[in-house]
């Protein structure tokens, strides 16, 4: 696979340096955000289904953020820094022309299926519709290589630069 220039950014590799910044931990890059903030050659994006998803882990999930940040205004604060210290852009709707929620795709229920999971197959359904390699930190994905090629581990793209 050639070196890519727009990935779709997936929950896995955002989270952890949202929870450290939420919890008041030392907030060291972690290998991910380094390497976003290495190769500013690449356009990077995510979609409000992976903040929504960012918002549900941190708020509902996270036992080591306290209860007085766990709140929507401290979830976009931390979204925010996200995006300003590695370039992270949201894809907020589909493309222009399109019906709403035209990234879904008639195989969704084969990719739920697969994936075991709701949002994860709209994470592969949004970067297909844009046109995005996905990229993640979890191996299932390659469970459906044959439904979208253009994904790949945090590990595979380290390699390829």
């Amino acid at each position: 696979m050639d070196k890519p220039t727009d990935l779709y950014v997936d929950t896995s590799l955002i989270y952890e340096w949202c929870r450290r910044l939420m919890a008041d931990e030392k907030c060291e890059d972690t290998d991910f955000v380094a390497f976003m903030r290495n190769h500013t050659e690449i356009r990077y994006f995510t979609s409000l289904i992976a903040i929504a998803e960012l918002a549900r882990k941190l708020l509902f999930e996270e036992k080591r953020v306290r209860d007085y940040k766990k709140n929507i205004n401290t979830i976009w604060f931390v979204v925010s820094a996200f995006q300003e210290s590695t370039g992270l852009r949201i894809i907020e709707h589909e493309k222009t022309g399109d019906a709403p929620l035209s990234f879904t795709d008639p195989d969704i229920i084969e990719l739920v299926a697969r994936l075991e999971d709701v949002n994860d197959s709209l994470h592969v359904c949004i970067a297909k519709h844009e046109s995005l390699t996905l990229v993640t930190h979890e191996d299932k994905f390659g469970r459906i290589k044959e439904f979208y090629p253009n994904i790949m581990t945090d590990r595979h793209l380290f390699k390829l630069f």
